[in-house]
């Protein structure tokens, strides 16, 4: 087991071993879960978990009557550091 100190910005290398295990690639996406606030556990997410978070995020913007064109309208705005 590999110690560092983690500060903002902190990138965590993996074993070899456990990118192996785990068929991870570059470019793959992990879940970052914390159990109990004293361990954190990196999942590689199912396959159905970006819809599962598409449609709570349209479910959300539904109840909230939040349009896609005030979603654009955010997202150009934080791009452009507004």
């Amino acid at each position: 087991m590999n110690k560092a100190m983690t500060k903002e910005g902190f990138i965590i290398e993996l074993p070899k071993e456990m990118i192996k295990r785990a068929a991870l690639k570059e470019g793959d996406w992990l879940v970052v879960c914390s159990l109990e606030g004293k361990e954190i556990v990196l999942e590689k997410p199912r396959k159905d978990y970006w819809e599962e978070n598409f449609a709570w995020g349209n479910k959300f913007a539904k109840d909230n009557k939040i349009s896609s064109k005030d979603v654009l309208k955010a997202v150009k705005a934080t791009r452009q550091g507004k």
